[in-house]
């Protein structure tokens, strides 16, 4: 598994924005050779995506019983559920089970 946060700022840049209250930036999540979410699909909240998807660690998230507002482990705003219709990534399940998680791929 490989979870990246690049090019870290503020919703309006690098400079210090006092109002902005979360981290964004790119992201890259794959596991294997399936990619989830790429640096190019977009500007995320790399704060929350953290928060949300720690705990996964811990529990299940799916649709019926979802972790984060919206089912979005990996949103664009930490406060407000934004969809990036360019991602699959964005309503993805993450179960626990015997032998250990399961993220189903984009393709089913």
């Amino acid at each position: 598994m490989e979870l990246r946060a690049l090019e870290l700022g503020w919703i309006k840049g690098r400079e210090d924005d006092p109002a902005d209250q979360c981290a964004h930036g790119k992201i890259l999540f794959q596991v294997g050779n399936i990619i989830f979410v790429r640096p190019e699909d977009g500007i995320w909240t790399v704060s929350a995506a953290g928060l949300f998807l720690l705990r996964t660690l811990e529990y299940d998230h799916t649709a019926v019983n979802p972790l984060s507002e919206f089912n979005f482990l990996i949103p664009h705003c930490g406060t407000d559920a934004w969809e990036n219709k360019k991602v699959v990534w964005r309503r993805r399940s993450i179960s626990h089970q015997r032998l250990g998680t399961y993220i189903p791929s984009p393709s089913g």
